[in-house]
């Protein structure tokens, strides 16, 4: 397990195209929401409880979601 809490200042990296963040203790994937060339993102494995950042996200190819026991929301 990674230590990785915040990912707030990546929200500025709007042309962001992979993204891996797995294995850490992310809450909140809001700073993904302006990402729109995003293809494949990687958060299995966090605490994450809403994904709703993810709504729009249709050019996404490949999305790893496992072992993410507090996944209240899916969109």
């Amino acid at each position: 397990m990674n230590s990785i809490t915040d990912i707030s200042p990546l929200a500025e990296l709007t042309k962001m195209t992979h993204l891996r963040l797995y294995d850490n203790q992310i809450k909140d994937i809001s700073a993904i929401v302006d990402m729109d060339d995003l293809i494949l993102l990687w958060i299995h494995n966090n605490q994450i409880e809403d994904i709703s950042a993810l709504r729009n996200k249709d050019g996404m190819l490949q999305l790893g979601l496992k072992a993410m026991q507090l996944l209240t929301s899916m969109c």
